[in-house]
């Protein structure tokens, strides 16, 4: 069997880049980049991949690394770069080309507005491609072809060879699909139309070009395989800031037929906006982890900073049965609110900070902190120390403390929900606890079901991002299933909704208030434990 087949096997066709799975038995730089890749740091996927070639560009998996490196570029917009790394392939693997590799180059071309040159390269993995991949192919062709020109189409139909293909170039010119990343609210938001069973839609604000564009594909994903119908999903790029937030608010609020919105990513973006809300009566679910401006309108059903720090308290004073608490954090505005945020909590749930230890963000050593924080065990009697910050700080810090303290619990937040960097610390990890908005190893029927569809669409493990953006949605589809189909009336559904099971947990909506339940995740024998809450 040819490596390009091997290649197939892996891939599910995915909207925009397909994902491969790590070979097993992969070195560890080629298992990082992996990890990389699906917790969607293209960025730093592409170095982690670079580097491995550095070093195996004779290794059998030297084929694959090209090709997600090819397919991050792609992810990051790096289109010019994304075309290279797979000329670059086709010319030092000819044994890897194929169909797999002929879909990405199409979605290359595509993006950098070559739209025949995609059409052909479509073609060509149609053709070569199993009968059960061939969907997605066509899919793209249809997507493509509704937004060419007649000049374009009629080139095109000249040159593709499959019958199918030729049918799609020669059906009636269509407007672009809602959900294109790329379209402007001309193209998405006709006004006009009176709401209805048929017509209520469902806006998305979240950043589709420029630095932020991986995550806001991440959320628009996850929208997705939430949304009854895909075409009453009108997805806007904001461009992931304030002004471009607010002039697509302002097209999604021109169209009539756009009932609620989901949306943006940013606390800042979204605070730009909740005035108008407001003004529209435009029921708005963001998606920020920062606590946003209030209003009758904005329900905020994210994880924030705040649940977090709540929870964590709770469950320490509550199940764990602690009462006195330290905090080593990193002495910067990141740092210094979620040690607020957790002093509020914890004294909220009857509990008491003994005392506070600070460090340099990017420090690497940590010897004076631990003095601190042995002193507060033995003087304050801390029972416990809450650690706010990266995965990558917490393999440097976590075992120090260990070593000086070992009895003492260890509490974290959710940058911790890093595995495969705190792997090698297991150890000095056992029995530490932290809180997270979504784990997709969950038991839970929602999560798993969430997860499940998921992979078979995208081919690769949904994260926070997609499971908070499919729970927005979802709920606001709760609400159209219960008869609610104007602005007005999705607003009142959603204000006594009651208890929703998300892909993220439990959300509960009362009297206009959100309540959300987080995960709470335990290092149990190196794997993280899911524990009852």
């Amino acid at each position: 069997m040819t490596r390009w087949l091997i290649l197939l096997s892996l891939v599910w066709f995915a909207a925009c880049a397909a994902s491969q799975p790590a070979l097993s038995g992969a070195p560890t730089q080629l298992r990082r980049a992996d990890a990389a890749y699906e917790r969607g740091d293209y960025s730093e996927a592409v170095l982690l991949y670079r580097a491995f070639l550095g070093s195996h560009a004779s290794d059998a998996a030297a084929a694959q690394a090209t090709y997600r490196m090819a397919a991050a570029y792609y992810r990051l917009g790096r289109y010019d770069e994304a075309a290279k790394t797979i000329e670059v392939m086709r010319a030092d693997e000819p044994e890897s080309d194929g169909p797999t590799v002929w879909v990405l180059y199409g979605d290359i071309e595509a993006a950098r507005g070559h739209n025949v040159s995609a059409i052909l390269w479509w073609d060509r993995a149609y053709q070569a491609a199993p009968p059960g991949d061939r969907g997605q192919i066509s899919a793209r062709v249809s997507t493509l072809a509704g937004t060419m020109s007649d000049e374009e189409r009629k080139q095109a139909r000249n040159l593709v060879n499959t019958g199918l293909v030729q049918r799609e170039l020669e059906s009636p010119r269509r407007p672009t699909p809602a959900t294109r990343p790329t379209a402007t609210p001309a193209e998405t938001a006709p006004p006009t139309e009176t709401p209805g069973p048929d017509s209520a839609r469902i806006g998305l604000l979240v950043p589709l070009s420029g630095k932020n564009r991986a995550i806001g594909e991440a959320s628009l994903d996850g929208a997705r395989i939430a949304a009854t119908r895909e075409e009453d999903l009108v997805a806007l790029d904001t461009g992931g800031t304030p002004a471009g937030t607010t002039r697509q608010f302002e097209a999604l609020s021109a169209d009539v037929s756009v009932a609620a919105i989901v949306g943006p990513l940013r606390a800042d973006d979204t605070n730009a906006v909740v005035p108008r809300a407001s003004a529209e009566s435009m029921t708005l679910l963001p998606l920020s982890q920062g606590e946003v401006a209030t209003s009758p309108y904005v329900y905020q059903t994210a994880m924030t900073r705040t649940l977090q720090a709540q929870t964590i308290a709770a469950y320490a004073v509550r199940k764990l049965g602690l009462r006195r608490f330290a905090i080593a954090y990193p002495g910067d505005a990141y740092g210094a609110r979620y040690a607020d945020l957790f002093r509020s909590a914890v004294r909220a749930e009857g509990g008491t900070i003994v005392g506070t230890v600070t460090y340099s963000p990017g420090q690497t050593e940590f010897a004076h902190q631990v003095d601190e924080l042995q002193a507060l065990e033995a003087n304050g009697a801390a029972q416990a120390v809450f650690l706010p910050d990266s995965a990558a700080t917490i393999a440097l810090l976590a075992p120090e403390i260990r070593r000086e303290m070992p009895r003492i619990q260890l509490l974290g937040s959710s940058e911790w929900n890093e595995g495969f960097i705190l792997a090698g610390v297991a150890n000095s990890l056992e029995g530490a606890i932290f809180v997270d908005g979504f784990h997709a190893q969950s038991a839970r029927p929602a999560t798993r079901t969430f997860v499940e569809k998921y992979r078979r669409r995208f081919g690769r493990r949904p994260g926070i991002l997609e499971a908070q953006a499919h729970d927005a949605v979802a709920l606001i589809e709760a609400a159209v299933a219960r008869g609610a189909f104007t602005r007005q009336e999705i607003q009142l559904m959603l204000e006594n909704l009651g208890i929703f099971e998300g892909a993220g947990g439990t959300i509960e909506i009362s009297a206009g208030v959100v309540r959300r339940q987080l995960f709470v995740l335990r290092f149990t024998n190196g794997s993280l434990e899911e524990l009852a809450w």
